[in-house]
């Protein structure tokens, strides 16, 4: 097998392959993922192209929840679970949402690719999604629109535009806090608090 998903015994009986998900030599590099519906879901590749996967950690359990198009990659590092769908972004500047199968798995939002392997950051906060995306400006620099999406909504709504690129995105207690690095020529660093969207 090339890497693969397996499944570690906490009992001392060792580690089990759970599913050979590109056959033969190859690999499907699953990469770690985020628990949802009692089961893991990950990003793989398969001989179809790049998908993502839920395993319950059976072979029996373990599916193909949606396939995407080359080049679209999609990443479950930094998914977020939030009213009842599994929130992931993809390497096209993309946002993604699931209940946990292809007919429920739908884009929420489209914007042009600018930069390479450009993943919109997620959070969780205020009862609220958190989308931010970057993209180049005019003088060389770049601009971070933070958007929010609210419980029941079809889509989400721009909150504000940071003058600089996002370094971080962190809920601490319960408050959103986003560090912007400046396009000034300083490079200094700016803290701030976001404070519910209305």
């Amino acid at each position: 097998y090339g890497q693969e998903l397996w499944v570690h015994d906490t009992n001392g009986n060792g580690a089990s392959l759970v599913k050979d998900i590109n056959p033969g030599s190859g690999s499907s590099n699953p990469e770690p993922g985020i628990t949802f519906q009692q089961k893991a879901f990950f990003w793989a590749t398969s001989p179809a192209g790049n998908g993502l996967w839920k395993s319950d950690g059976t072979a029996a359990g373990t599916s193909q929840v949606h396939l995407f198009t080359s080049p679209e990659v999609p990443t479950t590092l930094g998914a977020k679970a939030f009213d009842g769908y599994l929130y992931f972004s993809t390497d096209q500047n993309n946002v993604y949402r699931t209940q946990g199968t292809d007919a429920t798995t739908s884009k929420i939002l489209d914007l042009p690719k600018i930069l390479t392997n450009q993943y919109p950051d997620l959070a969780v906060a205020y009862n609220q999604l958190f989308i931010a995306t970057r993209k180049s400006n005019n003088a060389g620099g770049s601009t971070t629109t933070l958007r929010a999406l609210k419980a029941g909504a079809s889509g989400p709504v721009k909150a504000v535009d940071f003058n600089g690129h996002l370094e971080h995105m962190v809920v601490i207690n319960g408050a959103l806090y986003v560090v912007i690095k400046n396009n000034n020529a300083s490079g200094l660093h700016d803290l701030y608090l976001i404070e519910p969207a209305a």
